[in-house]
This record gives structure tokens, sequence and C-alpha cells, in this order.
């Protein structure tokens, strides 16, 4: 493949061990100045594509809570495209080439972003994560570099399956909704597991806003409360504050379309000028 300049382009030895990556880049998609002191991340979850946390985005940017976007492609431990400008937007939607991989394709393609992300001057960050995306950013973040990767301030996980099995691929009649107590769940998964053990790992720094949706039995359609509220069990309660939805917004794939979700979302990030109209 031919590597066609749009912009400045990256050469990232050193990061990925496989070979250098590139950045191309040209005008952003909505033109208009920085309304984020730090860039927000929007990570999918199985199987997303544009169509995912796209709509919140442009939700976002119509209500002027921000103004540039980029998109980023990510293929394992590859920076595959960029569109946009990651060195100055708002808010960045990432997107997975292998969408069907497991978290462990996803965590490098994380890494390799947030690690450019710093050598671009961009210090800090704000994530918004969906389902999947939402144990793929847990995963990262047990295994986060402050010396080479930026802080990440505040983390918004959507309806995240943190004590599936293997997450994005539950069988919706077989949801697993594993109980939980006063010290955690009943029974831990593997990947739940290796979250545990490391969980001092996440850094201090970072609170988090869980939200999750109840239809019935317990689940979103998808995926079980319980395991979403597992996360409790793994960052400080001072760090940590939990939002249920109920109805027909709850459903899985709509949290992410729910207005009420925006808003709450936009506030736990940050903004405090939430006057957009829907």
């Amino acid at each position: 493949m031919t590597r066609r300049k749009w912009g400045q382009v990256l050469i990232g030895a050193g990061i990925l061990a496989g070979g250098g990556y590139w950045l191309a880049h040209h005008s952003s998609h909505h033109p208009g100045t920085s309304n984020w002191r730090v860039p927000v991340l929007f990570i999918p979850g199985y199987n997303g594509n544009r169509f995912s946390l796209g709509p919140m985005i442009r939700r976002f940017v119509r209500h002027g809570w921000g103004a540039q976007v980029a998109t980023v492609w990510l293929d394992q431990g590859r920076i595959t495209r960029v569109q946009g400008e990651l060195a100055t937007s708002d808010l960045i939607q990432v997107l997975f080439v292998q969408n069907r991989g497991p978290v462990e394709v996803q965590v490098p393609g994380l890494r390799v972003l947030l690690r450019t992300l710093y050598q671009l001057g961009r210090k800090e960050v704000k994530v918004v994560a969906h389902s999947m995306g939402g144990v793929a950013l847990l995963h990262y973040l047990v295994t986060h570099d402050v010396h080479q990767e930026p802080a990440i301030k505040q983390a918004v996980t959507i309806a995240a399956p943190f004590n599936d099995t293997d997450p994005g691929k539950t069988d919706w009649a077989h949801i697993e909704d594993y109980a939980l107590t006063s010290t955690g769940p009943t029974h831990q998964t593997p990947r739940y597991r290796h979250l545990h053990r490391n969980q001092a790992a996440i850094p201090a720094t970072t609170r988090f806003l869980n939200v999750y949706g109840e239809l019935h039995a317990h689940t979103d359609g998808s995926v079980g409360v319980n395991s979403a509220r597992a996360l409790r069990h793994l960052v400080a309660a001072s760090r940590y504050q939990e939002h249920r939805f109920t109805g027909v917004g709850a459903q899985h794939s709509l949290l992410h379309q729910n207005a009420a979700v925006d808003r709450l979302v936009a506030t736990f990030l940050g903004r405090r000028d939430l006057s957009g109209k829907d």
C-alpha cells in the first residue's frame, strides 16, 4: 500500500514492535474552535462501526459540546488511517479494523493511539466506551504507562460486560449475570479475575461513570446488570459513580442513542453549557 501524505506523517519506531506506522490526516470533519480542554475518545463495542457511536458524536457537535472531530482506524498494534486532526480535535472516534476481534486485539491498538496522542502533546484524555469497548479500556488501564501515555482523567463506560467470559459474543438467551455481594461477584470469569488481580494498577486519578440499562430479567437485553455493575469492585468508591436507566431507551444498543445519556455523559465530562435541544 502506498503512503499518501495528506498532511504530517509521523513515524513511530519503538511504539510498535512489528514496524512503523503512519498517520494521515486532512481538514477536520467539523471546523471550529476546540470546546474541550482535553480530547474525548469514543470507543465502540463488539462489531462496532461508524454508526455505533458516530450519532452520539454528531449530537455532541450539534449541541456545541465539541467542534472538531477526528476518526482513527486501529488494526491490532497499528494505526492504519486517520481522518481529521489528532493533534487538535475535541472528539475522536475510534474504530477497530478487526471489529469482531477479542479484547486482546483491541488493547494494542488503544495503546499505540494513546502513545501517539502523548507524542502530539496531548497529556490528558477522557474516554467514552460502549460495551466491549469498556472492557478493553479496563484491560488497557491495568497496564497503563504514565511515562508514555496520557492520563485518562475521566472514563465513561456504557453497558460494559465486565464479568462476561467472552465480551461481545454472549448469546442473548444465556446472558451471564453472576450475583454481586459486598465483596464482589460470586463467580469471577477469567477476564474479570485478571482485572481484579491487577486493579491496583488502575490509575488513581481516573474517575469513572458506569452507565447501565435494565429492561427485564436483570439485563439490558444483551448484558447482565451484575456484569455491568461489577466495575464497582475494581475501582475505589470515591472515584466511582453509576447510573441505571430503564425503559425502551435502556436497551443495550439504544443507551448510546439516548438523549438523557448524552446529557449525563457530557455533564460528567465537564460540560456546563447543556443548553442544546434535541
